[in-house]
């Protein structure tokens, strides 16, 4: 049986929530679920090169064949 990690490194939608919630908004103050949400919005347009390269990471050809 995989463990929950392993089964988490191959899915890099993982990486872009563990992205947000830790490296960016982490330690944000949050007022409520709008905020949370428009935080975690921002996070994503202000970064999209790095989100595309969690996608084009050669360990999840998979995704693409």
């Amino acid at each position: 049986m995989l463990s929950a990690w392993v089964c988490a490194a191959a899915e890099p939608d993982e990486w872009v929530w563990k992205h947000v919630k830790h490296d960016r908004i982490g330690r944000a103050g949050v007022t409520g679920p709008e905020d949370l949400k428009a935080k975690a919005l921002a996070a994503l347009h202000r970064l999209p090169h790095l989100v595309c390269s969690f996608f084009r990471d050669p360990n999840l050809g998979y995704i693409t064949a």
